[in-house]
């Protein structure tokens, strides 16, 4: 089987294992090692349904309530709604692995809901994450999704 090399997986796995997914996050989101960026990106794949990461704007296939790259759901799904509206009347697209970054970062640094519901209201999960686990175990421990 033939390798493929997938841009925003790529694009993805290079931001989250450097310092600018941390610059990114305002200091929230520390520089993860390449088995913690597997997990979250495995999780990604499992949240998405798209193994490839090439549909982000994607809306959840049955409940139809999560939208985007973290399917984004109840009060987190609001803002999300609102930052894609404001992208695209801004000429940006929000299926661009580039802008749904941004926007993880921005929702877990709580940019986009000061009351505290964002995910870093709700979980911290990306602040202190355990050293030395699989990404499978990362992947579970993040989202619950391995």
């Amino acid at each position: 089987m033939d390798f493929q090399k997938n841009n925003n997986t790529d694009y993805m796995f290079s931001v989250l294992t450097s310092p600018q997914i941390t610059q990114m996050s305002q200091g929230r989101i520390p520089q993860m090692t390449p088995q913690q960026a597997a997990g979250l990106i495995g999780s990604w794949i499992v949240e998405t349904g798209d193994p490839t990461l090439q549909n982000l704007d994607v809306v959840e296939k049955n409940a139809r309530a999560g939208r985007g790259l973290s399917q984004y759901t109840g009060v987190r799904r609001g803002p999300y709604d609102r930052a894609r509206q404001a992208a695209l009347a801004s000429g940006l697209d929000p299926n661009k692995a580039s802008w749904q970054m941004q926007y993880f970062a921005d929702e877990y640094s709580g940019k986009h809901d000061k009351q505290g519901k964002s995910l870093i209201g709700w979980t911290r999960s990306l602040d202190q994450l355990p050293p030395n686990l699989s990404s499978a175990d990362y992947a579970e421990l993040i989202t619950g999704s391995a």
